[in-house]
C-alpha cells in the first residue's frame, strides 16, 4: 500500500510538473522575442513652419519660432509622447524662398499645415501655392489690404 502512495504522489508531481511546462511555455510564446520591448506609441504629426531665421528679420521670425514651440509645450504633455512637432523651413524674409520653403514642407515632408510666413509679402507669395496644394497656412498677422487682396480659402 506504501507503493501505492508513492505512485499518487509520483503522479500528482507529473502532472504539476506538465502543467508548469504547458504554462511556462504559453508565455514564453505570447512574449515578444526582446522582453524590453515597449509599445511604440505613434509618431509625431509633423507640421511646417517658414519664418524669417537668418538675415534682417532672424529676430522677428526666432521670437515667432519660441511662440511656437511654448505652444507645443502646452500640446505635447510632459511624460507623454509627443504629438507635434514643427519642422521649420528659413523664409530669410524674402517671398520667393518662403514659396520654396512652403513647397519643400508640403511636398518632401508632408506637412498637413504650414504655420507662417511672418510677413505680408512672404505670405501673399505663400498663399497661391496653398491654395492650389490645398494645405493650409496659418498666418501670423498679414495687413488688412494684403489679406483683402489675398485669394479665397486662406483665414487668418
Amino acid at each position: 500500500m506504501a507503493d501505492s502512495g508513492k505512485s499518487k504522489a509520483w503522479l500528482w508531481v507529473g502532472v504539476v510538473v506538465v502543467v508548469a511546462v504547458a504554462i511556462g511555455l504559453a508565455v514564453w510564446r505570447s512574449t515578444p522575442s526582446n522582453p524590453s520591448a515597449q509599445p511604440t506609441a505613434p509618431p509625431p504629426i509633423v507640421i511646417g513652419g517658414i519664418a524669417p531665421l537668418t538675415g534682417d528679420g532672424a529676430d522677428y521670425g526666432k521670437w515667432a519660432q519660441r511662440g511656437v514651440e511654448i505652444a507645443l509645450q502646452e500640446i505635447n504633455a510632459p511624460g507623454s509622447p509627443p504629438r507635434l512637432r514643427v519642422q521649420w523651413e528659413d523664409s530669410k524674409l524674402d517671398p520667393t524662398t518662403a514659396v520654396s520653403a512652403y513647397l519643400k514642407l508640403v511636398d518632401f515632408d508632408k506637412a498637413p499645415l504650414v504655420i507662417g510666413p511672418l510677413t505680408s509679402g512672404e505670405t501673399r507669395a505663400a498663399l497661391a501655392q496653398a491654395n492650389e496644394k490645398q494645405v493650409p497656412i496659418l498666418v501670423f498677422g498679414m495687413r488688412k489690404q494684403n489679406r483683402e487682396a489675398s485669394q479665397e480659402g486662406t483665414e487668418r
